[in-house]
C-alpha cells in the first residue's frame, strides 16, 4: 500500500509497502534505543548486512536459505541445485545483493568439500569476490575468502581475511578464533 501507517511500541511509521526493509530497520533502532542500548546507529550500521531492496530478490534468497539448510542436512544434489537456482534468481533481481553472492560462495564450497571437484572451489571464489566488490566490509564475505585461501594453502592471505572479519564483527561465527569453528 502507498502511505501505509504501522504502529509499534507507541510510535507510528508511515511507509510505502516497498520500504518494508527500511521499516524493519527503523523499528529495530527504535526498540534498541527504548531499551537504552547506546550508540545503536554506529554499531548497527557497521555490522548490519545489506539486504536487498527488491522483494523478489529477498524472497528468492529466503527460498535459497531453505534449500541450503535442507542440502546441509541431506547432501542431496537436488537440494544443492535448488539452493543455487534460488540464489541465482535473487542476484538476477538484485545484481548488488552481496549476501546472496556470499551464500552462493558458501554452498559451492560445501559441495567442493563433498565432491573434491575443483570447479566448485573456483565458483566459490568467483561468487565471494563478487560479494567483496559489492561490500568489502561484510564480515561473512571475509570469512568465506579466508576459508578459500586457507584451502588453497595461502595461509598469509587466509589470516588477513579472518583477521578483517573478526575486526568487523568479533561475534561472527566460523572465524578460526571462535568456539563455532
Amino acid at each position: 500500500c502507498v502511505g501505509c501507517v504501522w504502529g509499534c511500541g507507541g510510535r507510528e511509521y508511515q511507509r510505502n509497502s516497498k520500504d518494508v526493509f527500511e521499516l524493519q530497520d527503523d523499528i529495530s533502532k527504535s526498540v534498541a534505543e527504548a531499551l537504552g542500548i547506546e550508540r545503536v546507529n554506529e554499531k548497527y550500521s557497521r555490522i548490519k548486512p545489506i539486504e536487498s531492496a527488491s522483494l523478489k530478490a529477498y524472497e528468492s534468497y529466503k527460498y535459497g536459505r531453505l534449500f541450503e539448510i535442507r542440502y546441509y542436512e541431506s547432501n542431496d544434489i537436488r537440494d544443492f541445485k535448488d539452493c543455487v537456482r534460488n540464489y541465482l534468481e535473487a542476484v538476477k533481481h538484485d545484481p548488488n545483493y552481496a549476501l546472496a553472492y556470499w551464500r552462493l560462495g558458501n554452498v559451492h564450497y560445501s559441495w567442493y568439500l563433498y565432491t573434491n571437484d575443483e570447479e566448485y572451489i573456483n565458483l566459490m571464489r568467483e561468487y565471494l569476490m563478487r560479494a567483496k566488490e559489492i561490500d568489502e566490509n561484510l564480515a561473512e564475505v571475509n570469512i568465506g575468502l579466508g576459508w578459500y585461501y586457507f584451502d588453497i594453502e595461502d595461509n598469509d592471505r587466509a589470516f588477513q581475511y579472518f583477521k578483517k572479519a573478526y575486526e568487523l564483527d568479533p561475534n561472527t561465527p566460523n572465524t578460526p578464533n571462535t568456539p563455532n569453528t
